[in-house]
Formats: C-alpha cells, structure tokens, sequence
C-alpha cells in the first residue's frame, strides 16, 4: 500500500474510533453539547478524508482523464458528487 493510501486507512480508523465514542457516550445519556462537537469533528474529519481522496484521484486520473471523453464525464461527475454532498 502506498503512503497516501496508508495515510487515508489510518485517517478512516481514527474516524471508526470517533464514531464509537459517539455510541458510547449515547449509551450513557451525555450532554447534548459534547455530542454535536464530537459529531461535528467525525463529520470534519470525514470531510478530509473525502478531499484526500478527490485530490488523490485528480493528481492521478486527472491528465488522462482529460484526453477523452469519457474520461471528462468521469472527472466531471466526480467533482460534482463531492460538491453535491460538501
């Protein structure tokens, strides 16, 4: 595995792990003000992790991409997913 991928595995596990701490502290009825900001920083983390990954996908796909048509779709469609859902 190469270090970028590496990089976005350990990323996702950490988030796994923020994800089970925010069960956890649902188990035991915590304070509505610290679950929104664990929330809120597994949703932040989450969302680098999804920037990793286009840009991973542009810097790699992205010149070959470009070089026809359907490789253009792919791109565009890509790009418009991640603004879609950011």
């Amino acid at each position: 595995m190469d270090a970028q991928k590496e990089e976005i595995t350990n990323r996702l596990r950490r988030i796994e792990g923020q994800i089970r701490g925010l069960q956890r502290m649902i188990a035991e009825d915590r304070d509505c003000g610290d679950l929104i900001t664990q929330f809120m920083a597994a949703r932040a983390a989450l969302d680098q992790v999804g920037l990793s990954v286009i840009t991973r996908y542009i810097e790699e796909c992205g010149q070959s991409a470009l070089e026809n048509e359907e490789g253009k779709e792919k791109l565009t469609r890509a790009i418009r997913l991640w603004l879609k859902f950011s």
